[in-house]
């Protein structure tokens, strides 16, 4: 029984000893420290927040073995020890010494901006029209973060809402690196008419020639409230933009608001810059822009070897247009056209100029027959004493 016991105890002292050994705390091997590997399991920090090593994994290795040994995170030294970059990434070195010898790695801790904890918003305008909308111009809005700082932002935004008369309360909204925050504004609604509107251009400079991005056009409205001596603003939507196009310089551009009775027009200011020739896209139509700012009009152009027209507002022509009492035929891409020309099924000759020709003309070395009213080239028919055949030449005389 002794004996039975002996081994039993023997054999709980091995065990012990070899799951002691595998689970780090004590050098199992003989050899000396070779190196050791460093990973960081912990999430994204911001600056000045310090560097829990409890997050770090650290293995030894000793030489005259490959199996590595964890370390415990009262083992392992780190440097920093917390994080001094203000964005991109920390470099951390982790050392750890044994029997004399030092062997260190490197860890990479990914930084991230401070997470928003809250907002305040305060609403500083002086109301705004029933059923009108809120001008974020009004509104400030300030982030509070989780390292202390604070800072005003401007891109947040409201919850769908419609003011009624009297007092209404607004959320505001604001967004961050996945954290939303909010808080709520007060704004009174009164019954108004609308006596004029204005209008703002937040976009910066624009290509001469571009188009210009509406959602960055707020257009006012401002009210008469109840014939108080008293106005408020209120943005205004369904508003309109006259035609326009872009030139070097300052471009004043027309906007139209209709409400129930009356039409209402402003005007923004959008500053273009550009002073190269170049084709310009716009609706759907083809201008192009001179090198004093000015589109080609009434004109032709000779572009790449091939030639174009301008109307009068502008645009290029296509299809068939008339210049100085002479017909040409501009195709698709609005290239004149030249030679044997087919369209909807009939035939026309343009010559070298793209001009249009009627009556008798030789190509090839074969006499054809071009309507004088219209163009068209006469087939199998007699024109006078001459006959065309099916394919328009003259091939006999009677």
């Amino acid at each position: 029984m002794k004996r039975k016991l002996l081994s039993m105890f023997i054999c709980c002292m091995l065990c012990f000893s070899i799951l002691y050994t595998n689970t780090g705390g004590v050098q199992a091997a003989t050899g000396a420290l070779s190196k050791i590997e460093a990973e960081y399991i912990g999430d994204d920090l911001t600056y000045g927040e310090e560097i829990v090593k409890d997050d770090i994994r650290v293995k030894a290795y000793y030489s005259g073995s490959s199996k590595g040994y964890r370390l415990d995170s009262s083992e392992f030294e780190i440097d920093p020890e917390e994080i001094t970059e203000e964005k991109g990434n920390q470099r951390v070195t982790v050392s750890y010494t044994n029997d004399g010898v030092t062997k260190t790695d490197k860890i990479r801790i990914n930084i991230r901006a401070p997470y928003v904890e809250s907002i305040d918003a305060e609403y500083l305008g002086d109301g705004t029209i029933v059923g009108g909308s809120i001008l974020k111009e009004d509104v400030e809005v300030i982030a509070h973060y989780e390292d202390g700082s604070e800072e005003e932002v401007t891109d947040f935004y409201f919850n769908d809402y419609k003011i009624k008369k009297g007092n209404n309360k607004i959320t505001v909204y604001y967004e961050e690196n996945g954290k939303r925050q909010k808080d709520y504004i007060e704004v009174e609604g009164f019954d108004g008419k609308l006596l004029g509107i204005s209008a703002k251009y937040y976009g910066g400079t624009l290509k001469a020639g571009s188009q210009v991005d509406l959602s960055k056009i707020t257009v006012t409205g401002n009210f008469d409230i109840n014939s108080r001596y008293r106005t408020v603003e209120s943005e205004v939507t369904g508003w309109t933009l006259s035609d326009y196009r872009l030139v070097p310089g300052n471009n004043e551009l027309i906007i139209n608001y209709q409400d129930k009775t009356n039409t209402y027009t402003t005007k923004v200011v959008v500053r273009a810059e550009g002073t190269t020739s170049q084709w310009i896209n716009q609706n759907n139509k083809w201008y192009y822009l001179q090198n004093d700012g000015t589109y080609k009009t009434r004109s032709w152009l000779q572009d790449k070897g091939k030639w174009y027209y301008f109307l009068n507002d502008g645009s290029m022509a296509t299809g068939w247009i008339m210049v100085d009492g002479k017909w040409y035929f501009m195709n698709a891409d609005g290239e004149m056209l030249t030679g044997w020309v087919s369209i909807n099924g009939k035939w026309y000759y343009m010559n070298r100029d793209g001009q249009m020709m009627t009556g008798w003309i030789m190509v090839d070395g074969k006499y054809y027959f071009m309507n004088h009213q219209d163009g068209v080239m006469i087939t199998n028919s007699w024109v006078g004493n001459y006959y065309v055949d099916p394919n328009g030449v003259w091939t006999k005389t009677r």
